[in-house]
């Protein structure tokens, strides 16, 4: 039975895809690590691509488990995630995005330490992600490696990524005591922090490896979320938000004791305020859908960007010229 099982859901993107699938294989962890890419109603030719690809690598050594599983149409990302937990086999899972990619060297450097991690363990919070090339992990000396478990007040740090699904791995077994846990497949943004904060509610024992830094991201001009929102994107868009910061509130309140939740709620307000203004949409799109209820909800600004923010006038003219200069530039 593999350690790891590593899911990359992929749709129309080969490219990339191939640079994350070989920045896995490419650490020859063997038959300890099973890679699940389902791919997401790709085109033939895309899908040709992969399958040459996977061929390759397998050929190149046979240890390498590669699965490929193929949904006929799309179904969105939340979709070919779930079917791919259903064929994780390892005893931890790794939901990877296939436009990013692994830091083989870190991964290869703590693999003896991550292998001793036991059924007792529910998450394993491997740290921050790396942006870009940067290469953190590789930094580090055997000597330094600290694997310890965490509480609830340690993991909820706002600058922690404690709700970016990639900087952890999932007991398989806590995936099979909580099937109805699960990415929300009508959900099109936020679906992995909402995956989340369900799983740290029934999550008994939390391990961290802070310097572990195995996950590289990369900004993908293609992102869904990427560009001005159109009315369409925000009408898409603007009830998953106010879904996540529904359930963050809920939350909140079961967790008021610990000392950073507050701080969390607050970073997740603010980033999400400047977003829609940056993204140019209207404030009457989403004024009581979701400005109001986190004003309610207790957002405090804490420094001048954030009482500008929280102005309703200047958040409407910092979005209408946010708009009108994306439109000039388009």
């Amino acid at each position: 039975m593999p350690f790891l099982s590593v899911i990359i859901p992929h749709y129309n993107n080969a490219e990339l895809l191939a640079r994350c699938i070989k920045s896995l294989t490419a650490a020859r962890l063997g038959d300890e690590l099973q890679i699940v890419v389902v791919d997401d109603g790709s085109s033939p030719e895309e899908r040709q691509r992969i399958e040459a690809l996977i061929e390759q690598l397998t050929s190149q050594d046979e240890k390498n488990s590669l699965e490929l599983v193929c949904n006929s149409t799309n179904q969105g990302v939340s979709a070919a995630r779930n079917r791919g937990l259903l064929m994780a086999k390892g005893q931890f899972v790794w939901l990877v995005d296939a436009d990013d990619e692994v830091d083989t060297e870190a991964l290869n450097l703590w693999w003896h330490k991550l292998r001793e991690l036991d059924d007792s363990v529910d998450l394993l919070h491997i740290g921050p992600m790396i942006t870009g090339d940067a290469k953190v992990g590789t930094e580090l000396n055997q000597s330094q490696f600290d694997i310890r478990s965490i509480s609830m007040d340690d993991l909820l740090i706002p600058r922690s990524h404690c709700l970016d699904h990639t900087t952890y791995w999932i007991s398989l077994n806590l995936l099979k005591r909580f099937p109805e846990i699960r990415y929300m497949e009508d959900v099109a943004i936020l679906e992995d922090s909402i995956f989340i904060l369900q799983l740290l509610d029934v999550t008994k024992r939390v391990v961290a490896a802070s310097d572990c830094c195995l996950y590289i991201r990369h900004n993908d001009a293609r992102s869904v979320t990427s560009g001005a929102w159109s009315k369409e994107k925000s009408a898409k868009f603007l009830p998953c938000i106010a879904l996540f910061f529904r359930q963050l509130s809920g939350f909140m309140d079961r967790y008021k004791e610990c000392p950073y939740v507050a701080d969390l709620y607050h970073r997740y307000c603010y980033v999400y305020m400047r977003v829609l203004a940056v993204k140019g949409v209207p404030i009457m799109l989403y004024r009581n859908m979701f400005y109001n209820p986190v004003i309610r909800f207790g957002f405090v600004p804490q420094n001048l960007k954030e009482r500008l923010l929280k102005n309703t006038l200047i958040h409407a003219i910092l979005s209408s010229l946010c708009r009108i200069m994306r439109h000039s530039h388009d």
